[in-house]
């Protein structure tokens, strides 16, 4: 990753605490970082920015968990997408992966 060329990253998350929290723990690591606070805002954001990797939780308003993923991958399905997420359930996970996202944290 070169200084004049940051990777972007775009956080989609509706606890503001977190989503700021990962926000500055990336952009002090280089990364210039997109914010949504819900699944649609976050949507739209990967349509006209096209990042370079997706942080998503599964709960979210509006367009959420597989829907949210499925949706992203018909944008682009080359774009990793990590789910961060606190709900702890295994089926959860593995809907996540299933539908197309790369990992689950």
């Amino acid at each position: 990753m070169s200084e004049s060329m940051p990777h972007t990253l775009l956080t989609i998350e509706d606890d503001r605490t977190v989503r700021e929290s990962i926000a500055a723990y990336f952009e002090d690591s280089g990364f210039t970082v997109l914010q949504a606070a819900d699944g649609n805002q976050g949507l739209d954001i990967f349509q006209s920015k096209r990042p370079d990797l997706v942080l998503a939780d599964l709960r979210l308003p509006g367009k959420a968990g597989p829907e949210l993923i499925t949706a992203l991958r018909v944008c682009d399905s080359d774009v990793p997408i990590i789910v961060v997420s606190g709900t702890g359930k295994m089926q959860d996970a593995i809907e996540a992966i299933r539908v197309g996202a790369w990992d689950y944290i």
